[in-house]
C-alpha cells in the first residue's frame, strides 16, 4: 500500500473587481516590506466590516461582491486584525476568483464574536446593516440570538449550499483500471461517498443522519414520525435511532474509473446531531405522548473550515477474496476546507 500526501490545485493568480485592485497592490507592497497595509482597521464599535454595500466602504475598507472587506492573497496575507476568525478566502465572493477577508460559519453563534448583529448567511458571517446604517434591522431578524452563543430556531433549519455545484474530481493517472472504495452506511437518507473526510483527525459526517430525526423536516412539518420518549430527572427526549436497526447493510460496490478517466464526487454537507429545544416545533406531540422537552435530531450545514484531510482508496480489483484487503493506492490528501473544488491523482506505486 502506497499512502501520499499531496497538495492541493490552486490558482496562484485571483481576479478582483476595480474597487479591490489598489487594496491588494497595497497588500503586495506591505508584503514584500515586511509590514502592513495602511487600511488596516480594527473590530470595535465603529468597524463596518462585513456590512452590505453598494459603492464604497468607510474606516479604510474597500466594497468587493457587495460587502466591506479588503482583498489578500490566499497564500500570505492576514486578515486577523479585521475581526475574530477572519481569513483570507477565495470562496465567498466569486469562488475560485476573487480572494477577500472573511469569516465563515455554520450558525449565527459562530458570528457573535463580531457582534450581536451578524448573522450566518451561506456560510459567512454579515453584518445585520448596511455601510451607511450599521445598526440597522438584520436581515433575518429571527435568526439573530438574544444573547450571543445561544442558538435560534432558525439555526436548526439545514444551510443551503452555495448555488455554483462543488466537488472533488479523482484523476485515475494509472496505465489500469481502479476501483474506488464507498465510505458510508446505508438506510435513512444517508448517501455513500468516495471521499472519506476527517476534520482535525475526527471523522465528519457527510453521509447523512441514517433513520435518525430531521430537524428541518421537524421544523416544517411537526412530529413526522413515532418517537421513542426516555426521561430523566424530568427531562424528556423524543428521537429515533439513526442506525437503522434490522437493515442488511451489504458492502456498497466499488466504483470503477478507467486509465486516465475522472469521476467527480459532488460537495456534501456535514450532517450534525443535536438537541433542538421541542418549543420550536408548532405541532403537539402524537396523542398519548408525554410532553417533551428536547428533539434529538440532525442539521444539514455548510461545514467550518479547519484542519482537513481526504482520504480516497482504491484497488485493482472490483471485489477483495478477504475483507482485509489493502488497497492498492490510498491517498490522503489535507487542505483547509473540503467543500471547494479540488482534484484528487491516482498513481500506481511503481
Amino acid at each position: 500500500m502506497l499512502c501520499l500526501e499531496l497538495t492541493m490545485n490552486t490558482r496562484t493568480w485571483k481576479r478582483i473587481g476595480a474597487s479591490g485592485f489598489w487594496a491588494l497592490g497595497l497588500a503586495l507592497l506591505a508584503g514584500a516590506c515586511g509590514g502592513t497595509t495602511a487600511n488596516s482597521p480594527g473590530l470595535g464599535s465603529e468597524s463596518h466590516f462585513l456590512a452590505r454595500c453598494e459603492g464604497s466602504c468607510p474606516g479604510g475598507l474597500d466594497c468587493i461582491g457587495g460587502i466591506c472587506t479588503r482583498a489578500c492573497l490566499t497564500a500570505s496575507s492576514s486578515c486577523e486584525d479585521l475581526g475574530s476568525g477572519a481569513r483570507c478566502t477565495d470562496q465567498s465572493v466569486e469562488p475560485g476568483e476573487v480572494a477577500v477577508c472573511d469569516v465563515g460559519c455554520s450558525t449565527s453563534a459562530d458570528c457573535s464574536a463580531l457582534g450581536t448583529d451578524y448573522t450566518c448567511e451561506d456560510a459567512f458571517c454579515r453584518a445585520g446593516g448596511t455601510a451607511q446604517n450599521p445598526g440597522g434591522t438584520p436581515s433575518n431578524p429571527d435568526d439573530t440570538p438574544s444573547n450571543p452563543g445561544a442558538l435560534s430556531c432558525t439555526d436548526y433549519a439545514d444551510q443551503s449550499p452555495p448555488p455554483d455545484l462543488r466537488g472533488i474530481t479523482i484523476v485515475n493517472r494509472s496505465s489500469q483500471v481502479l476501483y474506488l472504495q464507498q465510505f458510508g452506511i446505508c438506510g435513512g437518507d444517508n448517501e455513500y461517498s468516495l471521499v472519506q473526510v476527517l476534520r482535525d483527525g475526527v471523522l465528519v459526517n457527510t453521509t447523512g443522519g441514517g433513520c435518525g430525526v430531521s430537524c428541518n423536516e421537524t421544523l416544517s412539518s411537526g412530529w413526522p414520525r413515532s418517537f421513542t420518549y426516555p426521561c430523566a430527572t424530568g427531562e424528556c427526549v423524543g428521537e429515533l435511532n439513526p442506525d437503522c436497526p434490522g437493515i442488511d447493510c451489504p458492502a456498497p460496490a466499488r466504483v470503477a474509473i478507467q486509465p486516465g478517466d475522472s469521476v467527480f464526487q459532488p460537495g456534501k454537507l456535514e450532517t450534525v446531531f443535536q438537541g433542538m429545544p421541542a418549543s420550536c416545533v408548532t405541532a403537539p406531540p402524537p396523542s398519548g405522548q408525554p410532553a417533551v422537552n428536547t428533539v434529538n435530531c440532525y442539521t444539514k450545514v455548510i461545514p467550518q473550515r479547519g484542519n482537513y484531510r481526504l482520504n480516497v482508496r482504491a484497488f485493482t480489483e472490483a471485489e477483495c477474496a478477504t475483507l482485509d484487503c489493502p488497497p492498492a493506492v490510498e491517498v490522503s490528501q489535507p487542505t483547509d476546507w473540503y467543500f471547494q473544488n479540488l482534484f484528487i491523482d491516482l498513481t500506481l506505486p511503481e
